[in-house]
């Protein structure tokens, strides 16, 4: 093999701990969907619409979801949860909901279109993504961004550096989703992490990406 491309730095560590050679690997990220280029529609005024999207599986963090709104609106904030995708532990979630008298604050929208993602993003306030496996590059990141959606996530790996300035990470418990997300809402950084998602996208626009590879390609030959 004459290079490698790694779509973010900590897959490139990861690489390089299994005996690869660093000089062969090359961060090359996943390219934007221009898709989801759209402008910001929410006024990020109350009730915060908080947005999941992905499969309802345990190893992408679902469980915590209803607890984090929970503990939210038991801190006296006004925040709703919209929850598009599908997988076996919705049952799970929605007796968490049940359990926890949240469940009216919750909407399970089921699966959205990849045509009609980019209109659901830009209508909410915050996007929230609580995994809990170090995924390589996870294409909701990108998405987000391009919305100008702000960010709520586990810090694993090279996370931040992935969504910069569009988002704020947590250490993953859901205690530290329920603080920094409280900590967004009462300093109102919304509007900046907007704005700051809309610039950190543009490093991963297709010509961007096509152009390094490109040039991966040439360097090899």
């Amino acid at each position: 093999i004459d290079a490698f491309r790694a779509p973010s730095d900590h897959v490139k560590e990861n690489y390089e701990q299994f005996g690869y050679q660093k000089k062969k690997i090359q961060v090359i990220p996943h390219p934007l969907d221009d898709l989801f280029l759209v402008d910001h529609k929410s006024d990020f005024t109350d009730p915060i619409q908080i947005l999941y999207v992905g499969a309802l599986e345990k190893h992408k963090g679902v469980d915590k979801l209803v607890p984090i709104i929970h503990g939210l609106r038991r801190d006296g904030l006004d925040v709703e949860l919209t929850v598009v995708g599908t997988g076996g532990f919705r049952a799970k979630m929605e007796q968490q909901g049940t359990e926890l008298d949240c469940a009216e604050s919750i909407d399970f929208a089921g699966f959205v279109s990849n045509e009609k993602l980019p209109e659901v993003y830009a209508g909410h306030d915050l996007f929230i993504h609580p995994g809990v496996w170090e995924e390589p590059l996870a294409r909701v990141y990108i998405e987000a961004l391009a919305t100008g959606t702000p960010i709520v996530t586990r810090e694993y790996g090279s996370v931040q550096s992935i969504i910069g300035d569009g988002g704020v990470t947590t250490d993953g418990s859901v205690e530290d989703y329920i603080r920094v997300i409280a900590e967004l809402i009462q300093e109102y950084r919304f509007s900046a992490l907007s704005e700051g998602g809309k610039k950190r996208v543009q490093r991963y626009r297709r010509d961007q990406i096509i152009s390094q590879v490109e040039k991966l390609y040439h360097s090899i030959l």
